[in-house]
């Protein structure tokens, strides 16, 4: 929630302060985070290390591209970006195995203090070795209250507030409470309330904005947006249930299941890199983007069709052929944001672009745990299976299955989870297809020499 919440703010604060600062403010707030988690002794303060964590997740993420936006040239940018998006899925991967060890082995709570020494020394590198980039628009003349009222603290309030209230919403929509509970009802209320606010908001503070109009109306940002947004959302989908379907269905266990994922992370790295390279070559992103599209909908397509008896050859290609897909998407809408903006506003874009993928994963994860949920109650309840509570079953979760129920009993509760997956699957299946309308919109810009649009390309 804070990762996604707080991504406008960084990109706000990343406009006027100095970038190597404000990144070092970030990763100490990320730090802060899992020493508050390894220390925890209530789940309070535990959520309390994640939620600042989260936070200067948000000022890390956007702020590397902000960084390589000034220190490389934009024909060569994508190559880099790419290399970050590459170690970002990388780290994905083999942080939940390194973290399986040692919860395994050792104790939970190196999970977090591992980070610890690993930050000191990211820190220290970049202490002595990064450059401080100042914007152009420094606001180190203004009074202490100009320069907190420049934040636009009231509309990163409005922002934030809105995100939490809609994300809890759909958590507990259709699983905890009803859709149509007070609860839900309220929160989805007090969402768009708030979400109106800041767009009035916006409105009022023109340049000074933090989603100013320049942006919100540029059409390679909105439609780059909507093409972010449901990639991230296919994505998140397939990487946060590909182990339900391996664990409920091939009866791994959470460490292996956790190995399962690895095609669709090292197919997303390796078409990361190789689009980075290829966009350097021939300078436009948007070939990239399509290629990303033809690639989701064929994987995710593909991986709707698996089965209780699918082979291992099948699981696993399909999800590269789905990885490479999200790996020639991944950071166009970063990219692009930074080819069609103005220096000056590049800060902020980039911060939208990288909100769009987190906050579709985010907004869709909580929308198919509603979609699986009553998916499984509907077939467990049309089987009618004798003393078992369709309830019970989607409580339990993926690993137990097979110690609550044997024999013809386990088959009709796995036809039904199997069932329950297909449907999550095509709700990634969807957004994999409907991301092509934001490609659509995009402007053709050769990133070689910015400004220049191919016939048709302009807005």
């Amino acid at each position: 929630m804070t990762t996604c919440g707080f991504q406008l703010f960084f990109g706000k604060v990343y406009s006027s302060y100095s970038h190597k600062w404000v990144f070092l403010y970030a990763f100490a707030l990320f730090k802060i985070g899992p020493l508050l988690c390894g220390a925890a002794n209530s789940s309070a303060m535990f959520i309390i290390g994640r939620a600042i964590a989260g936070a200067g997740g948000a000022g890390i993420l956007s702020g590397a591209f902000i960084i390589i936006s000034e220190a490389v040239s934009l024909e060569r940018r994508a190559n880099f970006s790419a290399l970050i998006w590459a170690m970002y899925g990388l780290a994905s991967c083999s942080g939940p195995l390194v973290g399986g060890v040692f919860t395994e082995r050792v104790t939970w709570r190196w999970c977090f203090y591992l980070n610890l020494p690993v930050g000191a020394l990211t820190a220290v590198v970049v202490i002595f070795f990064l450059e401080s980039y100042r914007p152009s628009t420094s606001v180190r003349s203004l009074s202490l209250r100009k320069k907190l009222l420049d934040l636009d603290p009231l509309g990163s309030t409005l922002f934030i507030s809105a995100v939490i209230c809609l994300l809890l919403a759909l958590q507990y929509a259709g699983t905890t409470w009803a859709w149509d509970s007070g609860r839900i009802v309220a929160l989805l209320m007090l969402f768009g309330f708030l979400l109106i606010l800041f767009g009035f908001l916006q409105a009022s503070l023109g340049d000074n904005a933090t989603w100013p109009k320049q942006v919100a109306t540029q059409r390679s940002m909105f439609f780059g947006s909507i093409f972010s947004f449901c990639m991230g959302a296919s994505y998140l989908i397939f990487a946060f249930y590909i182990p339900y379907y391996l664990q409920g269905i091939k009866n791994l266990n959470p460490l292996l299941a956790g190995v399962g994922v690895l095609p669709l992370i090292l197919g997303q790295v390796g078409a990361n890199l190789l689009g980075g390279v290829l966009v350097t070559r021939i300078g436009y992103y948007v070939p990239f983007m399509w290629l990303s599209v033809v690639f989701m909908a064929v994987g995710s397509g593909l991986l709707t069709t698996l089965t209780r008896d699918s082979s291992l050859g099948k699981w696993v290609g399909y999800q590269i052929i789905d990885g490479v897909g999200i790996g020639f998407g991944w950071q166009q809408g970063a990219l692009a944001a930074q080819t069609v903006l103005d220096a000056v506003d590049v800060p902020v874009g980039t911060a939208i672009a990288v909100f769009m993928l987190l906050f579709g994963g985010a907004v869709f994860v909580s929308v198919a745990n509603s979609v699986f949920t009553n998916s499984l109650v509907r077939e467990l309840t049309a089987a009618r299976i004798v003393g078992i509570d369709p309830a019970t079953v989607v409580h339990l979760g993926a690993t137990q299955l097979r110690q609550m129920v044997s024999g013809a009993e386990l088959e009709a509760v796995l036809d039904g989870y199997m069932a329950a997956l297909t449907d999550v699957y095509r709700v990634a299946l969807i957004l994999a297809c409907i991301s092509a309308v934001g490609v659509v919109g995009m402007e053709w810009i050769d990133v070689r020499k910015k400004g220049v649009k191919v016939a048709g390309g302009a807005a």
